[in-house]
């Protein structure tokens, strides 16, 4: 009977620290979805409206950079960060950029009406 009681302390004491890096991998990695979807969605926010935000509250992160380019064209944002995950160096470093199209419609409408200003003169 002693035995029995035992063993299961032995296969307990080997399948406990596989449990928990189950566990671990699964917060680590939950961690990591979160700061990526935090970043992707302040990105394309600041990019659409132009306004400066601070930036989101990101769970095991380390520093975050930011980025900004604004042209006539385009206005380009991105973030950067990196969360804590054990193995490589380079398995929870998050970088986020959108890129927004700016439109003019009224220069569009303008140049539309000097075309058809030209063509009806001929």
């Amino acid at each position: 009977m002693l035995s029995a009681k035992g063993s299961f302390t032995v296969e307990l004491a080997l399948l406990m620290p596989v449990l928990f890096w189950v566990i671990m991998t699964c917060v680590c990695f939950g961690f990591h979805v979160h700061n990526r979807a935090c970043l992707r969605a302040r990105c394309a926010e600041q990019a659409v409206s132009g306004k400066q935000q601070e930036l989101p509250p990101l769970y095991g992160a380390g520093e975050t950079e930011r980025g900004w380019n604004d042209n006539n064209a385009f206005r380009t944002v991105s973030a950067s960060s990196s969360t804590f995950m054990y193995g490589s160096a380079d398995a929870g470093k998050i970088r986020e950029e959108c890129r927004y199209c700016k439109v003019k419609p009224v220069r569009f409408t303008r140049k539309a009406h000097a075309v058809i200003e030209l063509s009806e003169g001929e």
